[in-house]
C-alpha cells in the first residue's frame, strides 16, 4: 500500500483523534437535545456519527471473515473461534443500531458521507499529484483536511485495518486449510488490536457520555476476542 492510499484511508476518520476541531453540524445524526439536522451524502459527519459507522463497519468485517472461516477452514480451533465472532457481532450489532437510533444517525448515509470524503481526497490527491506533506495539509486554508495531518499511532492502525480489508478478503478467499487458518488468525490479531487502540483514542475524543458508554461495553469484548485471536495464532502454527 502507498503513502497515498494510507494517506485518503484514514481521511474519513483521523478526525475522531483530533482534540479541539471545531465540527460543522452533524449530518446523519441528531443531538438527543437538538433540532434534526438534514444529511447528505456530500457533508461530513459529527464524531459521534462517524464512531458509531466506525464500530458498525468494523463489526460487519469482523462477521465477514468469521463466515468465510466456517467456510474455508477445516480446523476445529478455528470453526469454533469463528461461531465466537459472529455470536458476539449480533450483540455489537444490536447495541450500535440502538445507539444509532438513539442519536438519530443513519449508518447508511453516514458510510456514504466516509466514501464522498474519501473519493474527494483522492481526486484531489490525482489532480494535484502531492507529495506526502502536502497531502497531509489539503485544505489547510479551509481546515476541510486540516484535522487529519499528523494522524496517531491508534487511528494509523485502524486505517490499516479499513483500508486493507478488501484485499485481506480477496487474499482468505483464495485459500484453504492450514495456509487459511495461518493468515486469518493473523489477520484478527492485527485487527482487533487496531480496533482496541482506536476505541481507546476515541473514547477520549468524543464529548457525548453515551458515546463513551458504548466504547466502554464493546472494549472488553475486543480484548477477549484479540487474547483469543493470539491463542488461536499459537495453535494454527504448532499444527501447521
Amino acid at each position: 500500500m502507498n503513502w497515498k492510499h494510507n494517506v485518503l484511508a484514514v481521511a474519513a476518520f483521523a478526525l475522531l483523534a483530533v482534540p479541539g476541531y471545531s465540527q460543522p453540524a452533524p449530518s446523519g445524526a441528531q443531538s438527543p437535545k437538538g433540532g434534526a439536522t438534514s444529511a447528505t451524502s456530500s457533508s461530513t459527519p459529527s464524531r459521534t456519527a462517524m464512531l458509531a459507522g466506525l464500530i458498525y463497519r468494523v463489526n460487519l468485517g469482523e462477521l465477514e471473515m468469521a463466515n468465510l472461516a466456517k467456510q474455508n477452514s477445516n480446523s476445529a480451533p478455528v470453526k469454533d473461534f469463528a461461531d465466537q465472532i459472529i455470536k458476539d457481532s449480533k450483540s455489537t450489532e444490536e447495541k450500535v443500531a440502538a445507539f444509532a437510533s438513539s442519536h438519530n444517525i443513519d449508518l447508511a448515509t453516514v458510510a456514504q458521507q466516509m466514501r464522498a470524503m474519501r473519493d474527494q481526497a483522492a481526486k484531489r490527491a490525482k489532480e494535484t499529484a502531492m507529495d506526502e506533506r502536502e497531502a497531509r495539509e489539503v485544505g489547510s486554508a479551509t481546515g476541510e483536511y486540516a484535522w487529519m495531518s499528523e494522524p496517531d499511532k491508534s487511528s494509523s492502525g485502524v486505517m490499516q485495518l479499513l483500508a486493507n480489508h478488501e484485499s485481506e478478503m480477496q487474499k482468505l478467499g483464495t485459500l484453504k486449510g492450514a495456509a487459511f487458518d495461518r493468515e486469518f488468525a493473523k489477520a484478527m490479531v492485527s485487527d482487533h488490536q487496531a480496533v482496541i487502540d482506536r476505541l481507546t483514542t476515541a473514547r477520549t475524543r468524543v464529548n457525548d457520555p453515551e458515546a463513551v458508554a458504548l466504547v466502554d461495553k464493546l472494549l472488553p469484548m475486543a480484548k477477549q476476542h484479540l487474547t483469543m485471536a493470539q491463542k488461536l495464532q499459537e495453535t494454527v502454527a504448532k499444527s501447521s
